[in-house]
């Protein structure tokens, strides 16, 4: 397992590195969630309709929550596929986390007998992206 999941992937020095990907799985997710919210707030803002703090708590932790399970499941997986196939440039982490966020947004609709909206697996590719990028970075994987 250790020559799967080397140290090659960091500039020596580095302490920690499963440590520093998974505190980059958390950030990423809390991060797409925070611009989630934003949005949402944003479009309530312009349409003039409701109180901007209500509809920020409505969305904030059900979007903190699903994409903490994207991070937790897809988002893991996809990292340690990375990993082991020793990717490490930017757009290979940005169009696994996307195809892997379109992935989830069928699964889930799927486990809750719902068909996706068409938005959905737009906004999930994106969140997926961002979150393998940000976790990228948190990480501190070394640059090619």
């Amino acid at each position: 397992m250790s020559e799967r999941f080397g140290r090659d992937w960091w500039p020596e020095g580095v302490a920690f590195p499963a440590l520093r990907l998974a505190a980059g799985l958390i950030l990423g997710a809390l991060t797409a969630a925070a611009l989630a919210t934003g949005t949402a707030v944003a479009v309530t803002a312009l349409m003039g309709a409701g109180d901007l703090a209500r509809v920020a708590l409505q969305v904030l932790f059900p979007t903190a929550a699903g994409f903490m399970v994207f991070a937790a499941t897809f988002g893991f997986a996809a990292m340690l596929g990375l990993w082991s196939a020793r990717r490490r440039d930017v757009k290979a982490f940005a169009a696994l986390g996307a195809a892997c966020g379109v992935v989830f947004a069928f699964a889930t609709a799927m486990l809750f007998g719902q068909a996706p909206s068409p938005t959905q697996p737009i906004v999930m590719g994106a969140a997926g992206a961002l979150v393998l990028l940000v976790a990228r970075w948190v990480a501190g994987v070394r640059p090619l």
